[in-house]
Parts: C-alpha cells; sequence; structure tokens
C-alpha cells in the first residue's frame, strides 16, 4: 500500500476560531441521529476535528508501558500507520517488534507502515492511521451525529432491512471494496496508466468506491475520510478522464476563479500534481447513486479540483492515474451524510438520503 497524503492545509489560530465556529453552523446537525443498536460497540470521535480521529492504545512490546493517541480513521487508505516520531526512543532508531494494538476490545498485531506527521497543522497529535487493512474485517459506521465510530461483526450487525427502516439506502461498492482480495477487481488498461510498479494482476486499491454522477456523467468516487477539506467544505477530487467526459458537449464544469491553482502532494517525495479547481454550472448538480440506480444524495455547492496526470506519480495508483472518470469525495461529505455504514463483507457503503 501507498501512503495517500492528504491536502494539508495551514491556518493561524483566528482562522481556526472561525472555522470552529463556521462548521458547528454549517453541520450542526447535519443529518437526524440513526439510532440502531445493531450497529454495534462504540467509541468517541474527536468532536472538533474535520476528519474522523479516535483514541487509541498500543503497546511496542509487553514489556514496554502502554501508549495512547490519536489515530485517523482513513477509508482510502490501504495500511495503517504509525507516526516515525515514535521510532525515536529504540535503540539504533529500527521498528520495534512485535506491535499489539487494541482496537475496539480486540487485541491485534496487524503490519504497521511509518509515516511523518510532524508537518500535519492540527490542534492535536496525530500519530497514526487505521486503514482499510482493519477496515474491511467488520462493519464500522462513522456517526457524525453522535461524533461515534461503531463497530459489529459481519454475523451480526444491521439488517438491510434494519438499515432501510432507520432512512439509509445502500450504494454499491462492489469490485473496490471487500473483505475477501479477490473479489476486488483487477487493475485494467482501462482502468490505470501501466507502470512496472503496477503489474496488471494486481487488485485495485481496497477502498469504498460508489457510483456517482456529475452533470449527469456516470462516474466513480472514492470515498475519503481522510481528505481534509474544512477549508473548501464539499471538495471533490476529479481526474483528466472525468473532467473531460462531463465537458465533452459544452462546458459544465468552469473554473472557480476565486481559488488559486496550487499544489498536491502525493506519495512519491517532490511530485506533486497540480490542482486547479473548478464549480458546475446552473442547475448541474453531484449525485449519489443506489444499487437500484436512483439518486439517494445531491449537491449543487460542491467543488471539483482536477489532479492532472504527473508521470513521476505514476506508482501512485491514485486517481489521476485512472483513465475511467473517477473522483475522491472529502470528509465534509461525510459530515453532511451523519451516519455511513461501510460493509466490506456485502461491499456496500449505506447513507441517509436527502
Amino acid at each position: 500500500p501507498r501512503i495517500h497524503r492528504k491536502r494539508v492545509v495551514r491556518y493561524s489560530s483566528l482562522v481556526k476560531i472561525f472555522l470552529s465556529a463556521y462548521f458547528s453552523l454549517v453541520f450542526s446537525n447535519p443529518a437526524e441521529a440513526i439510532k440502531l443498536s445493531c450497529l454495534g460497540q462504540s467509541m468517541d470521535l474527536l468532536p472538533t476535528a474535520a476528519s474522523p480521529f479516535v483514541h487509541l492504545s498500543f503497546t511496542f512490546a509487553h514489556k514496554n508501558p502502554k501508549r495512547q493517541g490519536w489515530f485517523l480513521i482513513d477509508t482510502a487508505c490501504n495500511g495503517s500507520y504509525l507516526d516515525t516520531s515514535l521510532i525515536a526512543p529504540f535503540k539504533n532508531g529500527k521498528r520495534p517488534d512485535p506491535l499489539e494494538f487494541v482496537f475496539f476490545e480486540t487485541l491485534y498485531t496487524p503490519a504497521f507502515f511509518w509515516n511523518d506527521y510532524s508537518g500535519f497543522d492540527l490542534p492535536f497529535k496525530q500519530i497514526g492511521v487505521v486503514g482499510t487493512n482493519l477496515l474491511s474485517k467488520n462493519v464500522y459506521a462513522i456517526d457524525f451525529t453522535e461524533n461515534k465510530l461503531l463497530q459489529s461483526p459481519f454475523e451480526n450487525t444491521c439488517s438491510p432491512k434494519q438499515l432501510q427502516g432507520a432512512g439509509l439506502l445502500p450504494l454499491s461498492s462492489e469490485g473496490y471494496f471487500s473483505s475477501d482480495t479477490n473479489k476486488r477487481k483487477l487493475f485494467s488498461i482501462e482502468h490505470v496508466r501501466p507502470h512496472e510498479n503496477n503489474p496488471q494482476n494486481l487488485s485495485v486499491p481496497n477502498g469504498p468506491v460508489v457510483p456517482v454522477k456529475i452533470a449527469n456523467v456516470s462516474a466513480v468516487a472514492m470515498i475519503d475520510s481522510g481528505f481534509n477539506d474544512a477549508k473548501y467544505p464539499f471538495s471533490v477530487n476529479i481526474n483528466d478522464a472525468l473532467l473531460s467526459e462531463v465537458n465533452k458537449n459544452g462546458p459544465k464544469l468552469v473554473r472557480a476563479q476565486e481559488i488559486p491553482v496550487s499544489k498536491l502532494e502525493t506519495c512519491v517525495k517532490g511530485a506533486a500534481v497540480t490542482t486547479t479547481a473548478y464549480r458546475l454550472k446552473g442547475t448541474d448538480r453531484l449525485e449519489f447513486i443506489a444499487r437500484d440506480g436512483k439518486t439517494v444524495s445531491s449537491y449543487t455547492n460542491a467543488i471539483f479540483f482536477l489532479k492532472s496526470f504527473a508521470s513521476k506519480a505514476r506508482e501512485c495508483a491514485g486517481i489521476a492515474t485512472w483513465e475511467i472518470p473517477a473522483a475522491q469525495i472529502g470528509a465534509s461529505f461525510l459530515k453532511s451524510f451523519g451516519t455511513t455504514v461501510f460493509n466490506a463483507n456485502s461491499q456496500t457503503v449505506w447513507i441517509p438520503k436527502n
């Protein structure tokens, strides 16, 4: 798995206070709270964060003291990560093994990767990421109405009837998000530009990719809970193929002149990609499409950032390298949904209709 570097935004203290108040107003009650005991046990989310963070404990070995810290719940990251600063106290700076990690009262000994989070300008210390290598083992719900992360086992979770009765509707993530790697799609010439580090017999990244329409053009979109779009709420990253398809018969996505062109880091150091902002014209909208083909939720106020293809970042295999129309949605959409349920066993994401 590759590191999915997120858009890092730096703010002054006054701007942080303003944004906190702004999001409190915009998302004070994004959707009606869904009360379902079948969603299982819960833990608190950090209420002031734009993305879902939970406080977890872990230890490097039985003889070492237990450590605690904030972990990002990242639906667009295949692996789980720890901050490189945790290596410093150990001899020679080598990664300590084995690592025991407690997640919802279950002790895991997963393979962790390492990343440097020192450059992330957050009002708290992030020390890790929980990725889909763990989030595909059970049913998880991110509930921003109650600021909870919930977990239930595949064999003892809410039935489709219970979820629909609570106002949630199913979006298919078939071929993309699965507890069984054999059910995920393979890279093909239609999905990703060929590269020696991405042979065509590899599976696509394991994450909740769902069907969407943008100005009535069908595409797929990765739900990225780690995409902090606090500066521009309802941000959507799109690739060249999607922009081309939407504007094929005339410009429907037009340049958002008030937002400057910027750079976005990739998994390859020094291989940043250019991002240009767009908005939809008139009554055109972004729609999330259910399994039955009907619209579940739609937005006219989304901001679209074009992630242009960069040859140096080809190996990252993100949507910029895909040749099919593809997008990546920011965490503010999850706040707008209120409750989102991820079931890798049924390859389904559930969101409320609005």
